[in-house]
């Protein structure tokens, strides 16, 4: 079960007991949480740039143990809206030169050194304090905003980064390539860049994700051994949107999986416009790929768009989520469990779901 910090504040206010008491009711057994955000840290942090005084989320993890529920440390690598005040070379730029977010996903550009060591030592510090069940690395890919991409969607239109002068730069570097000296925009480099040495292009981006997942790995492994590494990968089969799962993410399960405990792929079937068996499908595709345990996150209630996800659909989702050979499902979030309202009788029906089937 995903949990927010909002919850925490509003509903629980640092109950951590009453918490698990709420989990276990339902049949619960690992809670997912995001152990910081941006540049604020939800535990005493001597890496971040502060914390929050009225939230500790070790205390949580304590009290997790004692009730037997494991505890996932969700850690954001390359979204980051806070160092991006200071540091406005880290804004990726598109194929088209384009550097203006058009969401909430304020994202990093991935090559930056400085920043790569410096969340690897966010990462490092979480596994230390929290010692958690489960580390997972959320937003480990190039910038993408999936969440708006419907399967009628041309390859072409998908948003392709990073463009920018430190990407380029590099990438030449690597190849002991030159642009014509006819190129000067961005968008004309990266129109020769994608044109004449598309793989290349591909596969150095493979390799900047799957370099730090492997620092990650090697780093926690010195920490504590028995901490399981988890990987949330966009919701894309293989040769979706001509692949773009390599070719925009950057993200090779293949390349992925001797390094990976679990893969999580981001399964929120109503928002990309796919129906509930599409959740079975991609699991099934990445267990034969990988041959790791894959536990696909899917969502508890529908966006706003759609209003038609009832609590009778969102059992069969449940029931597609758990099909063989899923290992589990992460559902998003406990916030819609849990809040009052004038759909109280949905969220009731939606708990008892989830009761029926974990239990």
């Amino acid at each position: 079960m995903y949990f927010n910090q909002s919850e925490m504040r509003k509903e629980y206010q640092n109950d951590f007991p009453k918490l698990a008491a709420d989990l276990k009711a339902i049949g619960v057994n690992t809670i997912f949480t995001t152990v910081y955000e941006g540049g604020k840290a939800f535990y005493p942090s001597r890496v971040m740039h502060s914390s929050e005084p009225k939230l500790n989320l070790i205390e949580m993890r304590g009290v997790m143990k004692l009730n037997g529920i494991r505890f996932a440390a969700i850690c954001q690598i390359f979204y980051d809206p806070d160092v991006i005040l200071n540091r406005s070379d880290l804004i990726p730029v598109d194929s088209h030169g384009n550097n203006v977010y058009v969401d909430w996903q304020k994202m990093i550009c991935p090559t930056d050194k400085e920043y790569r060591q410096y969340k690897l030592s966010v990462v490092k510090e979480v596994a230390k304090k929290f010692q958690p069940d489960i580390l997972c690395l959320d937003f480990i890919r190039y910038p993408t905003t999936w969440e708006l991409v419907l399967p009628n969607e041309k390859p072409d239109q998908i948003r392709d980064f990073c463009f920018c002068n430190r990407c380029l730069s590099l990438f030449t570097q690597k190849y002991s390539l030159e642009f014509p000296d006819s190129l000067i925009e961005t968008a004309q480099k990266a129109a020769w860049i994608l044109e004449n040495h598309g793989q290349q292009w591909t596969d150095w981006k493979v390799d900047k994700i799957t370099r730090f997942v492997i620092s990650v790995r090697l780093a926690v492994e010195r920490i504590d051994p028995n901490i399981k590494i988890l990987v949330h990968t966009v919701p894309w089969s293989s040769e979706q949107f001509d692949q773009a799962i390599l070719r925009i993410a950057g993200q090779d399960v293949k390349a992925l999986m001797p390094y990976v405990d679990y893969f999580s792929p981001m399964i929120y079937h109503k928002m990309i416009g796919q129906d509930a068996e599409f959740i079975h499908d991609l699991t099934a595709e990445l267990y034969e790929t990988t041959r790791k345990p894959i536990l696909p996150s899917i969502q508890i209630e529908a966006s706003n768009e759609f209003q038609d996800y009832t609590s009778n659909e969102f059992e069969q989702t449940l029931i597609y989520a758990l099909m063989t050979p899923s290992a589990g499902t992460v559902a998003f979030n406990w916030g819609n469990l849990i809040q009052i309202g004038t759909n109280e009788s949905d969220r009731q029906a939606r708990r008892l779901v989830l009761q029926k089937v974990f239990q």
